[in-house]
């Protein structure tokens, strides 16, 4: 029988079939048939066990709204936080992790400052809490907040979406609405016994009036007995407080 010639193009293929038949062995390998040239291949090593990945999961009802106030409501000026738990439920470090966030609806006013994520190892959890700010700009309506961490390697968690409704600046307006003046010991003023001025002072406005400072101004021949009073941290809308002051008259 004639020995069967191929083409230099076929033995190539040919050569190539059978590296890939042997390619358990990761050395080059020598292929001659005949008189042709020998071909020379070398193999690339790819790994056959790459280490499995991280797997973020947001644990169930862990995603928790706070504002400040707490009615559920995000006004001008407060400050609020959207908490959840991630869990790492791979078989790796989760690490280089970035938390991303979208807000839409009520768009102006809102801020949203993200935290540094730690890693996460295998198995263990993580609390997560982003802020939310809100301007002095904000609309009264609706906001939605979207929340999700990305994984360098492209293993992102679920998206969450925390919805909740705002409220534009209410101006406060705090007034003296009243005042009493008496003597502990004569029923009415005299010079160089002390007396006390009781004043009533309320918010009459619609929003919330905070860190307030009372001032006390007497005329020239009054000795004011209290140099200072403490601020009042808030009056909500309709709210009032008793202030007081005493004094001598000196002439």
């Amino acid at each position: 029988m004639k020995p069967l010639k191929l083409k230099t193009s076929t033995m190539m293929k040919l050569a190539f079939l059978f590296v890939l038949c042997v390619s358990s062995f990761p050395q080059a390998y020598a292929v001659k048939y005949g008189h042709f040239k020998t071909i020379h291949l070398n193999l690339l090593q790819i790994p056959i066990n790459p280490a499995p990945p991280a797997l973020l999961v947001i644990k169930d009802k862990s995603v928790v709204y706070t504002d400040t106030d707490g009615n559920g409501r995000l006004d001008a000026g407060e400050i609020a936080t959207i908490e959840l738990i991630m869990m790492n439920m791979g078989k790796s470090e989760a690490s280089g992790l970035k938390l991303v966030s979208q807000v839409t609806g009520t768009l102006k006013g809102i801020s949203v400052i993200s935290p540094i994520i730690p890693v996460i190892k295998p198995g263990k959890e993580q609390i997560i809490t982003a802020i939310l700010k809100a301007g002095m700009n904000l609309a009264t309506g609706r906001a939605v907040v979207r929340l999700r961490v990305t994984e360098p390697n492209g293993m992102d968690s679920e998206q969450v979406e925390v919805e909740f409704s705002t409220l534009a600046f209410q101006p406060p307006n705090v007034v003296a609405v009243d005042g009493i003046f008496s003597s502990e010991s004569r029923s009415t003023l005299s010079a160089n016994y002390p007396a006390n001025l009781e004043v009533l002072v309320q918010n009459t406005g619609t929003g919330n009036a905070e860190e307030i400072t009372a001032f006390v101004k007497l005329p020239e021949n009054v000795i004011s007995l209290d140099q200072h009073h403490s601020p009042i941290a808030r009056l909500r809308p309709g709210e009032s407080v008793r202030l007081n002051t005493g004094f001598i008259v000196t002439a």
